[in-house]
C-alpha cells in the first residue's frame, strides 16, 4: 500500500522522487497510488481538486495514435516508458491489453 500526502500549488523547494505522475484524474491517482508502494511518487494536477474531469475525456485508455498534434506525440512516446517502468521499479505492469468496443 502507498501513502498519501498533500502539497500546495506554487510551493517553492525541491522534491526528490522516482516517478512523476502528471494528472490527478482517476487514472493518474490510481497509477500514483500503485507505484507509491514501490517508489517515491510525486503527483501533479492543475485543478484545485482531485479528480475533476481529465480521465472522463479519455476513459483511462492508452491508445497509441489517438488524439492530435502534441497529444498524439506524448501518447506515442509514453509506450516505451510504460513498458520499461515495471523492470525499473519492480512494479506490476502498468498496461495490459483488453478488448475495447466503440459504439457510436
Amino acid at each position: 500500500m502507498g501513502t498519501a500526502g498533500t502539497g500546495t500549488a506554487g510551493t517553492a523547494g525541491t522534491v526528490t522522487a522516482d516517478v512523476l505522475v502528471i494528472g490527478g484524474g482517476i487514472a493518474g491517482v490510481s497509477v500514483a497510488w500503485e507505484l507509491a508502494a514501490h517508489a517515491r511518487v510525486v503527483l501533479t494536477e492543475a485543478e484545485d481538486d482531485l479528480p475533476v474531469h481529465s480521465t472522463a475525456r479519455s476513459a483511462a485508455t492508452y491508445i497509441p495514435g489517438h488524439g492530435s498534434g502534441p497529444f498524439r506525440a506524448l501518447i506515442d512516446a509514453s509506450g516505451p516508458r510504460f513498458a520499461a517502468l515495471p523492470a525499473l521499479l519492480g512494479t506490476p505492469p502498468l498496461l495490459r491489453a483488453c478488448l475495447e468496443i466503440l459504439v457510436g
